[in-house]
């Protein structure tokens, strides 16, 4: 494990290749320079050529290219962090890219608050790469342990996590082929480790119809996201009245859209006077 070095775990399996060519310029220009990028690729008949021509674009002894083995996004993102060597290990998806001082800021940031996983607040574009919305997030560890088992408040490609840590607590479970994050951020706070959400918009992610949280498969996440819920009830120790009150609503989360969701948001801000959980600021 080599000291300060982030390894930059990105499994590929969407073959936009403009979209990945975003994401992998985005993460070496960096000014943050001690990183390694590991893509855990899946290999595709029809795609292989474009993605290995793009590769072939980048010189960079700091890009590492691993099989992924087809059992799930989970496991992919497991390979990426055994075969990495970092002391951090950060999260891309292939859709998304990061501000250019994305590393620099989340280290600063998780030093000087001794957090142990951080993310950011991000902008939402579009497949056209146009602004769509920014969503803000709380920032503290007090803040979104008080509010995790109402909304996951972390959004995944943001992260950045002490590789110390997964050692100690597990990586992924695979039990969980969506919803993988939620229920290893629960995991990581029933264990005593603190998070904290850089309060600047250092990810952009895009927002496409086949997005797994807006398109057809929101059900199958929802689900994942109930039962990690559940674990966290049931094993995590997450039985605080707040949680228990965040948790009661739960089973029912299943019959309402995403859509839905952030109606429901918007009229508890109206009407409490305050943002409830997330703000987002959505531009025409």
């Amino acid at each position: 494990m080599k000291k300060n070095l982030i390894s930059v775990v990105l499994p590929v399996w969407k073959k936009e290749i403009p979209h990945l060519k975003k994401c992998i310029d985005s993460v070496l220009s960096q000014t943050y320079s001690e990183f390694e990028l590991i893509i855990i690729y899946k290999k595709s008949i029809e795609y292989d050529v474009d993605f290995y021509n793009l590769i072939s674009q980048y010189h960079d002894k700091k890009i590492k290219i691993i099989d992924d083995q087809n059992k799930g996004l989970p496991y992919a993102r497991n390979d990426g962090i055994t075969n990495s060597d970092g002391e951090y290990v950060a999260v891309m998806d292939a859709d998304d890219f990061c501000e250019t001082n994305r590393f620099e800021r989340q280290l600063d940031f998780k030093r000087k608050h001794d957090y142990n996983l951080v993310g950011s607040w991000v902008h939402w574009v579009s497949n056209d790469g146009k602004l769509i919305a920014d969503s803000v997030t709380p920032s503290t560890h007090q803040e979104i342990r008080k509010k995790i088992i109402y909304r996951d408040p972390i959004y995944h490609p943001t992260v950045l996590m002490d590789r110390k840590m997964l050692d100690d607590i597990g990586l992924y479970n695979t039990k969980f082929i969506l919803g993988e994050d939620y229920e290893l951020f629960l995991r990581v706070i029933s264990k005593g480790y603190k998070v904290g959400i850089v309060p600047e918009f250092l990810v952009n992610m895009r927002l496409t119809p086949d997005s797994v949280s807006r398109g057809s498969t929101w059900k199958k996440l929802r689900l994942y996201t109930i039962k990690a819920k559940n674990k966290a009830i049931i094993h995590y120790g997450f039985r605080r009245p707040r949680d228990i009150l965040y948790y009661l609503p739960t089973p029912f989360t299943y019959f309402i859209s995403p859509k839905l969701a952030m109606k429901v948001r918007k009229i508890l801000n109206r009407y409490t006077g305050k943002k409830f959980f997330e703000y987002t600021q959505v531009y025409e």
